[in-house]
């Protein structure tokens, strides 16, 4: 016994003195969807920005952590999130300049220090050093109560690229969005719907064809909700989908219900007939209404695949085509 309490205050000692401060994690995803959303990939850049402006070599200051907690591994955790988001071998340049103290000659032979944030004519004076002549721009980043706040500054004029605090607090509805949904915040804000078209195609072991038109809400676009036409398996069938998007595998994999209603039951009955139909695979389908339930995994923004059961009896495993160009207004 003596023994195994000794093993574990030695594990105990060995852990680390300090661990990022949990809620700088979740803010540290917010600030690395913000800045890929912003600042990434052209597929992810907003619209409205130029594509052809560039911060990159960009000045990374010297991250501030806020918390005692984080005071060790907050720069770190920094870097690594950036790097997720700047990819390319000399995107990043660390600037130790951009915090500490600089000392330099002013024109009447005086010797100045300064601390703290690069102002305009440090930023010339920067310029100067051969290690960060190339630079276009410097990004400074601080853990706060409130969020990371960061702010890039151009470093040919000063000017305010960028500025904002990453807050994996706030929802859709307040000021900031955590979790890759910067673009949608954006849209939402405009006032445009998100809106989507999905044709759904099964093969196996019965076949079906749907097409559903979504909308995506939620305080975090984890719903997905709207009317679907089904041609096949029901056939002739109008409904209404509800689907949730699961968080596992970084939301790509939904679930859905939708309740169907046989449009051919609505004629039969207004001529007074009520003589049941029987599917090409000999199953009783006379039910006019039909429920459904789907689990689909999306592969990319164009197509995934599903696998669908409903209470006909059809299970039918196929393909998912996402907002296809058959209808464009609808993109």
């Amino acid at each position: 016994m003596v023994r195994r309490l000794g093993l574990l205050l030695t594990l105990i000692m060995c852990l680390p003195a300090h661990a990022l401060f949990g809620r700088t994690q979740a803010d540290l995803r917010a600030l690395e969807d913000r800045l890929r959303y912003e600042f990434g990939a052209s597929g992810e850049r907003r619209a409205d920005r130029d594509p052809n402006v560039s911060i990159t070599p960009i000045l990374i200051a010297p991250p501030q952590a806020y918390w005692q907690e984080s005071k060790e591994d907050f720069a770190p955790a920094v870097m690594e999130s950036l790097s997720h988001v700047f990819k390319n071998s000399g995107d990043m340049i660390q600037c130790a300049l951009c915090y500490e103290n600089r000392v330099y000659l002013t024109n009447d032979n005086r010797m100045v220090t300064q601390t703290g944030e690069l102002g305009i004519a440090d930023l010339a004076r920067l310029r100067q050093n051969p290690a960060y002549k190339a630079a276009k721009s410097v990004m400074t980043i601080e853990e706060t109560p409130s969020g990371i706040s960061v702010r890039v500054v151009s470093v040919d004029d000063g000017r305010i690229l960028y500025a904002g605090v990453a807050d994996s607090t706030k929802t859709l509805s307040d000021a900031e969005a955590p979790l890759r949904l910067a673009r949608e915040l954006d849209r939402r804000a405009r006032g445009e719907a998100l809106s989507y078209v999905n044709f759904d195609i099964g093969f196996w072991p019965d076949a079906t064809v749907q097409l559903k038109f979504l909308e995506q809400w939620g305080s975090r676009n984890q719903h997905m909700s709207g009317f679907v036409i089904s041609g096949f398996n029901p056939t002739g069938a109008l409904g209404v989908n509800y689907t949730y998007m699961l968080p596992w595998f970084d939301r790509h994999m939904t679930a859905s219900a939708t309740g169907f209603y046989k449009l051919q039951s609505m004629f039969s009955n207004n001529n007074g007939n009520s003589d049941t139909s029987t599917s090409s695979t000999g199953r009783n389908s006379d039910a006019s209404v039909v429920g459904e339930l789907k689990v689909g995994y999306a592969f990319s923004g164009s197509y995934g695949m599903f696998v669908s059961g409903n209470t006909d009896g059809f299970v039918s495993i196929g393909i998912s085509l996402m907002n296809p160009v058959l209808f464009p207004f609808l993109l």
